[in-house]
């Protein structure tokens, strides 16, 4: 797995993916992005601005009401807007999200869980998944790869993976109930136990098919750049959110 550098914008950081076309960018701690704290018409604000930023439409936004769990949804053209301003328009139980549709830019929020993106270099899909420690129990990444495999004929070796800031093996410390959880993973020292959500999602993206030599890590740690990027681990329930999107921009007409 090879380490990529972001490239910093105000609002975000963006990432150097395999296929023009395509945006994938993660959110600061500089604004909210999240449903939580804040009202309809901030969280629109907020939004508004990465995605102009980006020069990209907020009408094109769509987003799930992320459990933790492993649901995917395929996402279509009449879907757009889904979930962009307001939590109960937002897909029930959805923690990833995938489409072949452009212009549509797919987000999942997270405050130190795993943001992960998937392209597939052919062209034929995108996805965004949303990989907590539930999620990457229930194996979320790997069921988006089967849903792109299945709706879009995607091959698993055609899928570029990127993993975008999120609290690492280095901050990540679980209780010893997690030795049920997680047969690898999990680190041990003196009594106490770290968790690798990138190790573990890395070794699930292999087992789905995915090259290792199309694996690409941020290597960006949200606890340990709590200057950057929030964490609910060091600000609790105060901890506002990042959003992490994928598009596929449409083709200019001649």
């Amino acid at each position: 797995m090879e380490q990529i550098h972001l490239k910093e914008h105000e609002l975000c950081y963006s990432f150097p993916v395999c296929v023009p076309a395509i945006t994938a960018a993660v959110t600061t701690r500089r604004l909210d992005a999240g449903f939580l704290h804040q009202d309809k018409g901030t969280i629109k604000k907020n939004r508004q601005a990465v995605l102009a930023a980006l020069g990209l439409s907020i009408d094109g936004l769509v987003c799930g009401q992320q459990t933790h769990a492993d649901g995917v949804r395929v996402v279509g053209a009449g879907d757009r807007g889904k979930g962009a301003f307001d939590f109960n328009d937002a897909f029930a139980d959805t923690d990833a999200l995938i489409t072949r549709e452009p212009g549509i830019a797919l987000a999942v929020f997270t405050a130190d869980c795993l943001p992960l993106f998937l392209i597939d270099e052919r062209g034929a899909g995108i996805g965004v998944v949303h990989a907590g420690w539930r999620g990457t129990q229930k194996k979320i990444a790997q069921r988006a790869i089967c849903a792109m495999r299945e709706h879009f004929k995607v091959a698993a070796e055609n899928i570029v993976a990127y993993f975008g800031p999120a609290i690492r093996r280095c901050c990540y410390e679980v209780g010893r109930e997690f030795k049920s959880h997680f047969n690898t993973g999990l680190h041990e020292e003196s009594g106490r136990f770290w968790l690798d959500l990138v190790g573990l999602n890395y070794r699930q993206l292999i087992e789905a098919g995915v090259r290792s030599e199309k694996i690409f890590d941020s290597g960006m740690c949200t606890s340990c750049r709590n200057d950057i990027f929030f964490s609910y681990r060091k600000e609790k329930e105060a901890a506002g959110r990042q959003m992490s999107l994928i598009v596929r921009r449409k083709q200019k007409s001649p």
